[in-house]
């Protein structure tokens, strides 16, 4: 584990975000080595979006090679305005002085490593510097290495591969799941709710693990596989902090099926994803652990048209069930089962692939308890 922790650490170059998911985007080596624009790879050019082209270079390991090297090295930066109705703590501005609910902030800056590593072998690291919390510092974000190529099984064209990874659906090629579903980035000093499934970022960066994946007869997509915790010296090593979220005490498994269509003026898919984990409560390790369970249904689509003018749609649900025997016995919980619901419903539109405008409805349910 340590010394996977540190490969994946190294290509990352620098760490990056723990707080919720975040997002790989269009990165000029790829473009580069490929021979063609960001608008072939990525809804919107910049991305995180992935047109049919995309989704396919992903699943070849980020290996083709139509055009030229270029240096895998790329940088990215965000800020937002975020205006609140009521005014927030010092605290919660991280350090932007100025009003407390009229905050202008620098959210992030990103170093992204990508590129063709060998045939059929390549990755995507992304490093960032965030605000959040009440500290600034340098993190590793999403990283996923990978190895896949074209195989014939059969009468069944395929594509088969594995991707070392640390986050849950980070691998995935669509953004109906967590990782690269919308908003692809949120204001560091947004307040935010304060329940969400596990699968949807609460375990981001504080594992490692290993999927194996497939795409037959272009159509049906299928990847299974685990995740393990970090250290908590593997987790110093990568600018991540304990305390800040959950830690696993054993094997997560994860699993992701989907059916898709690619048409050259349209496409969609539609597919269920799954996570079952053991959780440490506030890494309390006396009690043995809590059993967090995840399930979501999940469905895409794209229109392309010629590409001057680009409609796409997500939706997602998520279930999630809790058995929170160490919770309680710890005191830190009502009940010793819990249950969540998480909806969120998307839509962008895109003009000549550079000007675009994203609207999203989302809402959490659950059960009530006021220790939890």
């Amino acid at each position: 584990m340590r010394g996977f922790t540190i490969i994946l650490a190294g290509l990352a170059g620098v760490g990056a975000l723990a707080f919720g998911p975040t997002s790989g985007y269009a990165i000029p080596a790829f473009s580069h080595q490929i021979g063609q624009a960001c608008a072939a790879c990525h809804v919107g050019s910049f991305g995180p979006q992935l047109t049919p082209y995309g989704r396919q270079f992903k699943l070849n390991g980020f290996s083709d090679r139509q055009g030229t090297d270029f240096m895998p090295l790329s940088v990215m930066a965000e800020g937002s305005w975020t205006a609140t109705a009521k005014s927030q703590t010092t605290d919660a501005t991280h350090g932007y002085g100025g009003s407390t609910n009229d905050i202008a902030a620098l959210d992030q800056a990103s170093l992204f490593l990508g590129g063709r590593i060998a045939d059929h072998f390549g990755g995507l690291a992304q490093g960032t510097w965030s605000n959040g919390g009440t500290t600034h510092r340098w993190m590793w974000d999403n990283t996923d290495l990978r190895y896949g190529r074209e195989v014939q099984l059969g009468a069944v064209s395929s594509v088969l591969g594995i991707s070392l990874n640390n986050s849950p659906t980070v691998s995935d090629l669509f953004n109906s799941t967590p990782a690269w579903g919308y908003p692809y980035q949120s204001s560091g000093v947004a307040p935010k709710p304060g329940a969400g499934p596990l699968i949807a970022g609460g375990l981001a960066q504080r594992v490692a693990g290993a999927t194996a994946y497939g795409q037959f007869a272009d159509h049906l997509y299928a990847e299974l596989g685990g995740y393990l915790p970090l250290g908590s010296s593997q987790m110093k090593d990568v600018g991540i902090k304990i305390a800040d979220g959950p830690q696993l005490s054993s094997l997560a498994p994860y699993g992701r099926v989907a059916f898709m269509e690619d048409g050259l003026r349209q496409n969609y898919a539609f597919g269920v994803f799954g996570l079952s984990a053991p959780v440490y409560p506030n890494n309390v390790r006396s009690n043995g652990s809590d059993r967090v369970t995840d399930l979501g249904l999940d469905a895409n689509y794209q229109w392309l048209g010629n590409r001057k003018h680009v409609v796409t749609a997500m939706a997602s649900v998520i279930w999630e069930h809790q058995r929170l025997s160490a919770s309680q016995s710890l005191g830190n919980s009502e009940k010793d089962r819990s249950s969540l619901t998480s909806y969120r419903l998307s839509s962008s539109y895109y003009y000549d692939q550079t000007y675009g405008v994203t609207a999203t409805g989302f809402a959490t349910r659950g059960s009530r308890d006021a220790l939890l």
